[in-house]
């Protein structure tokens, strides 16, 4: 990560922003911001509507998904206890006791992720007994050995997922709405925003999503990473942001913090939609 934390640094605080206005030659670019001030301008043309009240409906099941964290190559009987990051792999060979041996469906007290096979029946349980109306996936799929992931190993596991997802759920009656998370980013923590370098996950993920969130939102998300949709049965528009804008471990956000990928202002501009048009959000 370090070429990334030193050229973020280099072009933030050598960029004609910073260096003009130290030599006396412009006016600050950056200014104090009044928080308050700012919140006010942003909700100034918020519709004035009534809280709402409970109507006695039909509620809405909804699933939340995250931080599965497969593990493609963990190993039943394995030893569980390793004394590293990740264990219950075959590089740590057979358990030294019964005590510490990788399950058949995955170790809860030792530092292991989960089995491809626990995942697959938690999905199956999810279609057989659950029964969602919809779900929302919020990333992390790959397992935690981040010192020798990849681009395309991240990437796997969540199309992994997806394809999993896609041959159990009932596609008719259930449709999923993802996001990436900081796990899918490599190195993890740090997406760019700047660049095209993040095009072959957006591309990759779009393309898989699209039969879920609609053409529309793929093409989007796959320009920006993140998107809106509407499930229009509950009249409901789901949101979902590329929250990497956020993690503090993302060092490409050292060269410019402010409102990475116009985010921000056009989550404005679809809260103040859906505020127009009824939705709930």
């Amino acid at each position: 990560m370090t070429p990334i934390i030193i050229s973020s640094l280099a072009k933030h605080y050598l960029s004609p922003t910073r260096i003009c206005p130290e030599i006396y030659l412009c006016n600050d670019y950056y200014k104090s911001l009044d928080l308050q001030a700012a919140i006010n301008e942003t909700l100034k043309d918020k519709p004035k509507r009534d809280d709402p009240k409970p109507t006695g409906r039909e509620t809405i099941k909804m699933l939340h998904i995250s931080d599965v964290h497969v593990d493609f190559d963990y190993t039943p009987g394995m030893e569980a206890d390793c004394g590293e990051p990740l264990c219950c792999e075959k590089m740590h060979g057979p358990a030294k006791s019964m005590n510490s041996s990788a399950g058949i469906w995955g170790s809860l007290i030792y530092d292991c992720d989960l089995p491809p096979e626990t995942a697959v029946q938690a999905l199956r349980y999810i279609e057989d007994y659950l029964k969602p109306d919809f779900a929302v996936w919020t990333g992390d799929n790959v397992d935690h050995s981040i010192w020798r992931q990849s681009r395309e190993k991240n990437s796997f596991a969540t199309l992994w997922m997806t394809n999993q997802m896609k041959s159990i759920f009932n596609q008719t009656r259930m449709r999923v709405f993802p996001t990436d998370g900081n796990h899918e980013c490599y190195p993890v923590n740090n997406f760019d925003f700047r660049s095209h370098r993040e095009d072959s996950m957006k591309t990759a993920f779009s393309e898989a999503w699209k039969d879920w969130i609609g053409p529309d939102a793929a093409a989007f998300a796959k320009k920006n990473a993140y998107y809106s949709s509407v499930l229009e049965k509950y009249n409901l528009k789901i949101i979902g942001l590329e929250t990497n804008a956020c993690d503090d471990g993302n060092y490409f956000l050292l060269e410019n913090p402010t409102d990475p990928g116009h985010q921000l202002a056009w989550l404005h501009q679809e809260l103040l939609d859906a505020e127009n048009k009824g939705q709930f959000v």
